[in-house]
């Protein structure tokens, strides 16, 4: 469908009405582009309703929605000399010769550098991957870096070109020297992401948290006291929803609910959590664990996220790698980001030892960023090589959904002990 003479809203009427739960746009050469980003991005918000392909236009023009456009092969496709330095130029398939107004060359830099400052927490959450005895071993006795460290890590990060910085563990409020480190990120220029179990969260650091964060994500493992109790093991439900009322001043505030079968079974009560509390965005997240998961109940999530989504008109995402070819890939297409956060697609981790990490429960790490440049790195054959899917399932190549699922989680594949290359432990039939 073309997007002249008809505003977002209006197009998506005349879809529905049609009966049809998937659009193409194919924009016409010479849109002014500032316009045309944001008619696009104000059409992205109704992907609850329906799956949007868009066509013609390079996938370096809207380079975080990438996903939602055509990659195809054509014959009559080209590439420019931005294209050979892109972050997308490995399976980027070049673009339509009348469109090269809108290629841009998108920087092969991490979206985010993710710090764990801390292995230590006041909590202790039944999933929680800091608990996995891979992450006890590997860590020792190092629970943290000096102050010192990672003001030289966050040097780094600058001068690698990246412009976020995430604080994470553990709990970071443990740490008495948080809001120096993250006040010394922001004057270096780093926007400052936040990851806390917000209930350590109060009256006066909220204010300095407001100040200096841009993005929080606090976890709710209930929806309830005593469902929360049970995941946490500590009376934590009323110290979160304090925080998240006191981090209203923050420009975004998102919760992260795990997918487990009692909260896939009383999800509405989060959807009408977040209406009261004014929270900003909710994202899912499969559970991180070894032996066989919990299929019926992920598969009805797919579902539930879904219905519950339009009613609503909420565009909240299963937010970590889950093989879209476990359920229907029409619905799980519109409740699931994909796998393009995970394993070293666009972020790095750095945990508590210094070391380098494609996410947080990768069980390899990628050596010191006090010894090797985070460009070295960054730019090393096997992030590489993670980033441009060379270890995939040989069925993932036939799929159509490759470049977003991404073939699940790598690391899921590695720890329930089906190797690198092994397939998702919930992986079924390529999408064709």
């Amino acid at each position: 469908m073309a997007l002249a003479g008809i505003s977002p809203e209006g197009l998506i009427e005349q879809v529905l009405a049609m009966g049809k739960e998937f659009v193409e746009i194919e924009p016409e050469p010479g849109l002014e582009q500032e316009q045309l980003k944001r008619v696009l991005l104000e059409l992205l918000e109704y992907e609850y309703l329906i799956d949007i392909k868009i066509k013609k236009l390079p996938l370096c023009f809207l380079e975080n929605c990438f996903d939602h456009f055509d990659n195809s092969p054509s014959k009559d496709k080209v590439k420019s000399l931005k294209c050979f330095n892109c972050r997308f130029n490995s399976y980027c398939n070049g673009f339509f010769p009348e469109m090269e107004d809108y290629v841009k060359e998108v920087p092969d830099l991490p979206k985010e550098v993710i710090i764990e400052v801390t292995d230590k927490c006041n909590l202790k959450c039944n999933y929680c991957f800091n608990r996995f005895e891979y992450k006890i071993k590997e860590r020792g006795t190092r629970k943290e870096l000096s102050s010192e460290e990672i003001k030289e890590l966050l040097s780094k990060i600058k001068e690698f070109g990246v412009g976020y910085v995430r604080f994470s563990g553990g709990e970071p409020l443990l740490r008495q020297d948080l809001f120096e480190l993250m006040t010394y990120a922001k004057k270096l220029g780093l926007r400052v992401w936040l990851n806390t179990n917000g209930t350590l969260v109060n009256k006066q650091n909220s204010k300095k948290i407001c100040e200096i964060v841009e993005n929080v994500l606090i976890p709710l493992n209930g929806f309830d006291r005593e469902s929360e109790m049970a995941v946490t093991n500590v009376d934590s439900f009323e110290a979160k929803l304090k925080a998240i009322g006191l981090l209203q001043g923050v420009g975004v505030v998102r919760c992260g609910i795990v997918l487990t079968k009692s909260n896939v079974e009383n999800m509405e009560r989060f959807y009408t959590l977040a209406q009261n509390l004014k929270i900003t965005h909710l994202e899912f997240y499969r559970p991180i664990k070894r032996g066989k998961e919990d299929l019926p109940t992920l598969q009805k999530a797919v579902l539930v996220i879904d219905r519950l989504n339009k009613k609503y008109k909420k565009n909240y995402k299963i937010a970590n790698a889950i093989p879209f070819c476990f359920s229907d890939p029409k619905v799980i297409r519109r409740v699931a980001i994909g796998g393009i956060y995970d394993d070293g697609a666009s972020r790095m981790v750095i945990d508590t030892n210094g070391r380098a990490k494609p996410n947080y429960y990768w069980r390899w790490n990628f050596g010191s960023c006090f010894e090797k440049p985070l460009w070295g790195i960054w730019h090393s054959k096997r992030f590489q090589e993670l980033r441009n899917l060379v270890y995939l399932p040989k069925e993932c190549n036939t799929c159509s959904m490759v470049f977003v699922c991404r073939g699940g989680s790598r690391a899921l594949a590695i720890l329930n002990g089906n190797g690198l290359q092994g397939r998702d432990p919930l992986m079924r039939e390529p999408i064709t």
